[in-house]
Parts: C-alpha cells; sequence; structure tokens
C-alpha cells in the first residue's frame, strides 16, 4: 500500500468520501504553531503561497474556515482548531503503523541529549519537540536545562549530543560547529525602584554576573571600554538567577534581552537598550566528531527550523531586537 493510499485510509475514515493528503495536514499544524503564513512555509520548505493554496483547498474539502487572515495576521477559527487536534492524532497513528510496517528497515531512533538553559527551554525546544516527532517519531529527546556558562564543556565531556549556547566566533575551538538559531543584544538591567542616571550604577552598586561564559566576558569587556569598574562583583550561576537577584535589589547586570523579558521578574527591572553593550549569538552546538546519522539528521531539522525564529522572536510584544 502506498503512503498517499494510507493518508486517504486514515481522512476517509473521519470525512466519509473526502481524501485529505496528510503532508497537507501537517502544514496546517505548523500554521496553527506559528499562525504566520511565511514562519510555517519556511518549517514546510514551501514558498508562502504554496502554503497558501494548500490550506485553502484543505478548506474547500472539508467545507469550513481553518483559519482567518487579515492585517493583524493569522488566526485559527474553532474549526481549525479541532481538525488540527484530528490531524495530530491521525499523523501519530500514521507515524506509529509506518514504524511497524518498517520494523527490519533501517529507520532512524535512538535518543538524543540536549542541554540549554531555561529560558531557551521556552523558545526553541518547543518547535525541536515538534519537528522530531513528525518527521522521526521513534527518535526521544531528552532535556537538560542549567547554566548556560556550562553547555559548551558539557558538549566537550560528550554528556549532551547537542546544547544550544551563546556563540563566541573569535574563540570556538575547531571540534564545535553550530546552527545558529537567533541573535539577541544585552541590556543594562537595574532594580525597579533604582533612581537617577542607571550607567553611573556601575560604579555604585554590585554588580551581578556569572563567574565565567561569554556573559563575563561581554561585562568585562563593557567595563573596560566605559572605564568603570563595579565595586563588588556577585558571582551568581545562571542567567535566569542573575534577573531575579537583580530585581530583588543586589546590584545591576547585562543579560540577554529575551531573559529579561521572559522572567517574571520583568516588572521589578529598570531596564536600558544600547548596542555598545554588545550581542549574544546564540546556537545548536555539536561535536563535529563522530556525528551518527541520527545527530546528522538533527543538525539538518535545526537548518530547517532556524530562519523562523529570529521572525517570530522580533514580533514578541515589548522584546526589541
Amino acid at each position: 500500500m502506498q503512503n498517499k493510499s494510507i493518508y486517504h485510509l486514515f481522512c476517509a475514515e473521519y470525512y466519509d468520501d473526502i481524501m485529505i493528503d496528510l503532508k497537507d495536514a501537517s502544514f496546517f499544524i505548523r500554521l496553527c504553531e506559528t499562525e504566520n503564513i511565511t514562519k510555517a512555509a519556511i518549517l514546510c520548505n514551501v514558498s508562502p503561497s504554496t502554503l497558501s493554496r494548500t490550506i485553502s483547498k484543505l478548506e474547500n474539502d472539508l467545507g469550513f474556515l481553518l483559519c482567518t487572515r487579515d492585517q493583524k495576521g493569522i488566526s485559527i477559527t474553532p474549526q481549525g482548531l479541532a481538525f488540527a487536534e484530528f490531524a495530530r492524532e491521525t499523523l501519530k497513528s500514521y507515524q506509529n503503523l509506518k514504524f511497524n510496517f518498517n520494523k527490519e528497515v533501517n529507520e532512524l531512533s535512538g535518543r538524543v541529549k540536549i542541554y540549554c538553559s531555561v529560558t531557551a527551554s521556552y523558545i526553541f525546544i518547543p518547535r525541536f519537540l515538534n519537528e522530531i516527532s513528525l518527521s522521526m517519531p521513534s527518535v526521544e529527546l531528552s532535556l537538560q536545562t542549567g547554566d548556560v556558562a556550562n553547555a559548551l564543556d558539557k558538549l566537550r565531556d560528550k554528556e549532551f549530543n547537542f546544547v544550544i549556547a551563546p556563540i563566541d566566533e573569535d574563540n570556538l575551538s575547531q571540534d564545535i560547529d553550530f546552527v545558529h538559531l537567533a541573535t539577541f543584544p544585552l541590556i543594562f538591567i537595574a532594580p525597579a525602584n533604582n533612581i537617577g542616571n542607571v550607567d553611573l550604577n556601575i560604579s555604585e552598586m554590585p554588580f551581578i554576573m556569572s563567574s565565567h561564559g561569554l556573559l563575563n566576558k561581554k561585562a568585562n569587556e563593557y567595563f573596560k571600554k566605559i572605564d568603570k569598574f563595579p565595586p563588588k562583583i556577585v558571582n551568581v550561576e545562571g542567567h535566569e538567577a542573575i534577573v531575579c537577584m537583580t530585581a530583588l535589589g543586589y546590584g545591576v547586570s547585562l543579560i540577554p534581552n529575551l531573559v529579561a523579558y521572559l522572567s517574571p521578574f520583568k516588572n521589578d527591572l529598570h531596564i536600558k537598550r544600547d548596542d555598545d553593550f554588545g550581542f549574544f549569538k546564540v546556537g545548536l552546538c555539536y561535536r563535529k566528531d563522530d556525528l551518527t546519522e541520527l545527530d546528522k539528521a538533527c543538525i539538518e531539522m535545526a537548518k530547517s527550523v532556524a530562519p523562523s525564529f529570529s521572525s517570530e522572536l522580533s514580533r514578541k510584544k515589548n522584546i526589541v531586537f
């Protein structure tokens, strides 16, 4: 039985004589996740016009609107949400059936271990999880969060297949490569009740920073650039912990803007943006040696997904890139 017939078999069971291709249904799932034609098209590896025609064809076949389109963007209708749930379940069933049919075939399977910060797990991991479940259903993803300053060391020690970490290209060792995911500006943060010129507080208040890693390097570069140094350094592990300590009034700090804007302590911060603070390039990092076929497949998947992150993040409310 050909794959397309299996698509039709599943869909016909629910929609009588209507034949829905699950490839088209998977396109709609990605549109539901992004609510943006351009981003969804990137994930589907088709043009926006092709994706738009596919959605229109689905709507014609089903007889109801899956989404509404206006100047504000895409909104999924209640019927569209119901169809998306059906499509996810059917895709899962199809993949399980396909796996059972091909047990003796060399299909990718195994575990992929990823290390990243808590903030990165909010932004990048959901998309990776979805893409792996759609394209490599037999693969298990294992995730551990922690201080991103330790990420590359954990990668070199072969504790993880991949880490999501800030990239210092001038000092990146030759055994490590990466897929660029996004670039964030650094921002200066102080307690919200801080009064006066926030720049002057570098020499007046304790500075909260990582004891090592790229953020430590960026902070020290800025101190030298402005020829001001804090009276005291407070070392904290983890970017999220730096934001928390700053909001609680223990000092000031430099932090990637996304970490601050996604923090539950955001409203307790005084935030200043300046290009002189520098930028954080973030990538999915991996060791070049001993790449398995599964590793290579994940790298290619990351390359296809990566272009959607910057445009998605730039549209988030109150986040400036």
